[in-house]
C-alpha cells in the first residue's frame, strides 16, 4: 500500500502497538524486554543494515519496520548468548533439522 498509495506513513500506526507489546511482555514474563538494561533479557538482534535515509531516534521505527523488511541478521543473541552468526545458528544442527523438516513436510503434503 506504501508503494501504491505513494505515501510513506501508510502503516507507521502499528509503532504505537510495539511500545505497548514491550510493557505487556515485561509484565507477562515477569522481566524486562525491549530495554537494553541491567535486568533485561539481554535479547539483542544485529543486522548490517546501511539506511538510505538519516537514521536518528525520529526515523528509528520506519527503519525497523520498512528498511529492515528484508534484511538478514548477522548475529542474534537470545538472553546474552549468541544463537545465530553469519548465516548459521550456534547451537542447533542445522543439516538434521532441515532433514526433520523435510520429512515432515513431505508428510503433510501427503495428507492434503
Amino acid at each position: 500500500m506504501r508503494h501504491h498509495l505513494r505515501n510513506p506513513n501508510i502503516g507507521i500506526e502499528v509503532l504505537s502497538f510495539i511500545s505497548n507489546n514491550i510493557k505487556l511482555a515485561s509484565e507477562h514474563f515477569g522481566y524486562t524486554v525491549g530495554k537494553i538494561t541491567e535486568g533485561a533479557s539481554g535479547d539483542v538482534v544485529i543486522f548490517d543494515y546501511i539506511p538510505p535515509t538519516p537514521l536518528n531516534g525520529d526515523t528509528l521505527f520506519s527503519h525497523l519496520l520498512f528498511g529492515l523488511v528484508n534484511s538478514t541478521p548477522k548475529v542474534v543473541m537470545v538472553n546474552g548468548k549468541i544463537v545465530y552468526e553469519e548465516g548459521h545458528f550456534t547451537e542447533i544442527d542445522e543439516e538434521t533439522l532441515l532433514r526433520r523438516m523435510r520429512e515432515k513436510a513431505k508428510e503433510i503434503w501427503e495428507l492434503m
